[in-house]
């Protein structure tokens, strides 16, 4: 590493036909993928003990908000399960955006209480817990669709999901996307008091 900062050395992906670092480093520098990677990074920064007033924290919380205002009434349930445990980790309960990401969230849950998919109804569930003390009606309805669907089939049989992908490619399958999920919803779902 010491040659290429003293200029002594290529770094060996300019030598690569393709010359564009931007999408050998993240080929999804947009839409919901970077909605979602920014809740995700802004949640785990607060974890480790970031607090919402550092500038680099704030910065992306605002970014976050002006998402929301212009564009969240377009993403999906991860997307929107995603932004649900980012706010529950960095917002209070009063908070505008927390409210606006919680309406949108309950919102998209359907009649026989899922979010959709087994994995969109694992994240929904989860986001769900996470920003409210106790269990609500809508996460216990989800929690049931989930057993449910464990209970009716082969619980490794559940399906994966398509997530967004890196460098060059766009997208790429996540085959345990549906048992991780459903186990980690689940599990906090029980955690926080959740009965069935």
């Amino acid at each position: 590493f010491a040659r290429y900062e003293r200029g002594e050395d290529e770094v060996w992906m300019t030598q690569a036909p393709w010359r564009d670092a931007d999408l050998l480093a993240d080929g999804s520098a947009s839409g919901e993928a970077k909605v979602k990677r920014t809740a995700d990074v802004l949640r785990m920064l607060a974890r480790m003990g970031w607090r919402a007033d550092d500038d680099r924290v704030a910065r992306g919380m605002r970014w976050l908000e002006n998402h929301a205002q212009r564009d969240l009434g377009r993403d999906g349930v991860e997307t929107l399960a995603a932004l649900g445990r980012c706010v529950a980790e960095l917002c209070g309960a009063d908070s505008p955006l927390r409210q606006q990401v919680e309406r949108h969230l309950r919102g998209r849950q359907l009649e026989d209480g899922s979010f959709g998919g087994i994995v969109a109804t694992a994240l929904a569930l989860d986001a769900l817990v996470a920003l409210e003390a106790k269990p609500c009606v809508q996460a216990i309805r989800a929690a049931r669709r989930l057993v449910a669907a464990i209970e009716g089939g082969d619980p490794g049989e559940l399906p994966g999901a398509t997530v967004a992908g890196h460098g060059l490619s766009p997208t790429a399958y996540d085959p345990s996307a549906g048992v991780r999920e459903a186990a980690i919803a689940l599990r906090a779902f029980a955690d926080s008091g959740g009965v069935l």
